[in-house]
């Protein structure tokens, strides 16, 4: 999923529109839950070196809050890496291209974010209605 198909699948999912917040940068991308403000996700074009890949030139990257669970089960993936300018334990960066064997667990992943980063409250329900 490249970053102008993940905007339309946040804006389908969650009627939510993007917001550059950093002055003078119109690439950064935040989102955030429209009931707290808090941010579940950020697009950033990252040089692919910083990030550690071995990879060159410059990479769209989106980071997400994850599960402690969510976590283990995807630090062996290659496309999902420790979270770029961001705590490495409660967030991750996956690289978003055009491969599409990744875009369910995006989707996923990015729903997920949305519901850890929910007011305290908002949380508890959803976890009751879960179970």
């Amino acid at each position: 999923m490249v970053r102008e198909d993940f905007f339309k699948m946040v804006h389908d999912q969650f009627q939510v529109e993007p917001d550059c917040p950093f002055e003078g940068d119109f690439v950064s991308t935040v989102f955030r839950r429209p009931d707290n403000l808090k941010w579940f996700a950020i697009v950033l074009t990252v040089d692919a070196q910083k990030l550690g890949i071995g990879a060159f030139g410059d990479l769209d990257i989106v980071n997400l809050k994850i599960s402690p669970e969510d976590r283990e089960k995807f630090r062996y993936y290659e496309n999902v890496l420790p979270a770029y300018h961001m705590s490495k334990k409660h967030w991750i960066s996956i690289v978003l291209d055009e491969q599409e064997d990744f875009d369910e667990q995006l989707i996923d992943l990015t729903r997920k974010s949305f519901l850890l980063t929910a007011p305290a409250a908002k949380r508890r329900k959803d976890s009751s209605k879960a179970v």
